[in-house]
């Protein structure tokens, strides 16, 4: 396999692609991620699992691996020659065009940074199982958050990657001059803080 991260990714997995069968993203995340990619070729090397994930894609409602889900991001940074910065400034346009679109810029319309924050944890279950998003504290600018997954699950790439939907979030409830970052990123835990003036 000649895709670097997508290689690294799957060996510091305990069972490869297969690992972590119970942790399940909903398919219309991959879909918006692979689509806002441009759709990349997947050449040979790739794995039969993730091209049958982006070629025969399951309905936006069903869950799907979140391994399999992170394994075809990283495929596709890799198909597109991406550098980690590429792929996390990537990411953030993508959160930005679904939040901040027509359809669901309304639900951020009246809602605060602080009261935002309070339903993260909720709205991550709405999306994810198996992992989770606990938010650690919160002051009038700023916050610590953590995202819990099994070993290796994730890794700061893709960490960084999901930090940046927290940072449209803030964005989207009325916070300026958001600055988020991944305080740290550890095979079971990703710790992020945002600062932002009002």
């Amino acid at each position: 396999m000649s895709a670097p991260r997508l290689r690294g990714y799957i060996e510091a997995l305990p069972a490869g692609l297969a690992s972590y069968e119970a942790c399940t993203v909903k398919a219309s995340v991959t879909r918006l991620f692979y689509e806002g990619f441009g759709s990349p070729s997947l050449d040979h090397t790739v794995p039969s699992a993730i091209k049958q994930l982006v070629e025969d894609p399951p309905p936006v409602s069903v869950f799907v691996s979140q391994v399999l889900s992170h394994a075809t991001f990283l495929a596709m940074g890799d198909a597109l020659g991406y550098s980690d910065e590429q792929m996390v400034a990537r990411a953030r346009e993508l959160n930005a065009s679904l939040m901040l679109g027509p359809m669901y810029r309304v639900l951020f319309a009246f809602v605060s940074p602080e009261r935002l924050l309070r339903h993260v944890p909720t709205r991550w279950e709405a999306f994810h199982r198996g992992t989770s998003v606990t938010i650690d504290a919160v002051g009038p600018t700023s916050c610590k958050a953590s995202m819990l997954m099994p070993a290796h699950c994730s890794n700061e790439l893709l960490s960084s990657m999901h930090l940046t939907a927290l940072e449209v979030a803030l964005e989207a409830a009325g916070a300026k001059s958001v600055e988020a970052r991944l305080e740290q990123a550890t095979p079971m835990v990703a710790r992020f803080s945002a600062t932002w003036r009002r």
